[in-house]
């Protein structure tokens, strides 16, 4: 297999993602060795997937995971993967990680297992898929990060990333608003259950625009449901006791300073939840009851 010409065709395909995603400002990189992202590889990989498109012993097999597929922009990062795929002539496997990053990282493992080639991604938890995009890189497999990127990227192998820049994007969005109210006034944030990077990014990005405004009220209170960030109070049924905690990342966790990891028994029984819910925690003596009680961003 001819690696660059490979990756300059994958690079391709990506740029076609974005592209039929409508995400502006995007960064994609690649390192020294293979075609980058902004030096023409588009039409560079048009003209060598017309005259080589699959390898030795048949298509490419490329795969990719997405975080999930629950709303347009997936289905329109699908849609686009699946018709660049059928230009070139590759064998596409497309799978959703239902925003569970265990979940991923056993898909990447299953897709080295099955021997695919390439393995397009878009990480459920940036921090913690590192390591299982390294593990494929250092297995031949060419690794490309989309949407959000992996911690130190260059580092674990990832042969380039395109994602947009989410908390400029938020910036852009709530400088929208800031304008359209003369930069006074109250405004509410509903984000539902943000529970992946980009939400979060993207609610930065809206803080950096709400701090030049100082007339402009926020309201994120505490009407929204359990999602990644979140600082809550919960009540033991049975007890009545009650113990705040904020849900983190699995990297971030430190049970014993009230940080549970949104992947932990506890964190995974308390997403989605809305005040007054009740979750029902598994333990070895037994399921316990904690009803939410407050919720902060």
């Amino acid at each position: 297999m001819n690696k660059k010409k490979f990756l300059a065709m994958l690079l391709a395909c990506v740029m076609m993602l974005a592209l039929a995603t409508g995400c502006g400002g995007k960064d994609a990189a690649a390192p020294a060795d293979s075609a980058p992202a902004d030096s023409g590889a588009s039409s560079d990989a048009s003209s060598d997937a017309d005259s080589d498109t699959a390898s030795d012993s048949g298509p490419y097999k490329i795969a990719l995971i997405q975080q999930h597929q629950t709303n347009a922009f997936q289905i329109a990062v699908t849609e686009a993967a699946e018709a660049k795929a059928a230009e070139l002539g590759a064998e596409l496997k497309i799978l959703s990680a239902d925003q569970d990053a265990a979940t991923q990282i056993s898909q990447i493992e299953q897709c080295v297992t099955e021997g695919y080639q390439a393995i397009l991604f878009e990480p459920v938890d940036p921090d913690g898929l590192r390591d299982a995009a390294k593990n494929a890189a250092d297995a031949g497999v060419v690794v490309i990060n989309i949407i959000s990127a992996c911690t130190d990227w260059e580092g674990a192998g990832i042969s380039a990333v395109s994602y947009g820049n989410n908390v400029k994007a938020g910036e852009t969005e709530m400088q929208q608003v800031a304008d359209l109210l003369g930069g006074k006034g109250n405004i509410a944030i509903l984000t539902g259950p943000s529970a992946d990077a980009g939400g979060l990014q993207r609610m930065e990005g809206y803080e950096n625009i709400l701090a030049n405004y100082v007339v402009i009220e926020e309201n994120t209170d505490d009407t929204d449901v359990v999602g990644m960030g979140s600082k809550i109070t919960v009540k033991d049924v049975a007890t009545g006791e009650e113990e705040s905690y904020q849900v983190v990342g699995s990297q971030e966790a430190d049970p014993m300073n009230g940080r549970i990891s949104e992947e932990s028994p506890f964190g995974k029984a308390l997403l989605g939840k809305a005040i007054g819910d009740v979750a029902v925690v598994e333990a070895p003596a037994g399921n316990i009851e904690y009803q939410v009680v407050a919720i902060q961003r």
